[in-house]
């Protein structure tokens, strides 16, 4: 499920909720042109707010980030990165 408007919205904490064999996991998903992303203060604000309700509501947090004409990667939340790279 799509999550419309997550960024700008005080109640939308991601932009995908995904449900598989009963676990529930809150998925932010962020691109990048280069090869690296860097968690600024703003992303990370963000990243602490999603760990929180998933704590609450006994869920998964992963962050997805598409680096462009690279691929995808999925980093599962338990620490926040400084930076992650492709």
């Amino acid at each position: 499920m799509r999550i419309a408007g997550s960024g700008s919205s005080s109640g939308a904490y991601c932009d995908c909720i995904v449900i598989q064999d009963g676990k529930t996991t809150l998925v932010e998903v962020k691109s990048c042109k280069g090869t690296v992303l860097y968690v600024t203060s703003p992303v990370h604000k963000q990243l602490v707010t999603l760990q929180e309700v998933c704590k609450k509501y006994i869920a998964k947090p992963v962050l997805a980030i598409r680096f462009k004409n690279r691929g995808w990667k999925e980093i599962d939340l338990t620490e926040i990165p400084k930076k992650v790279e492709y």
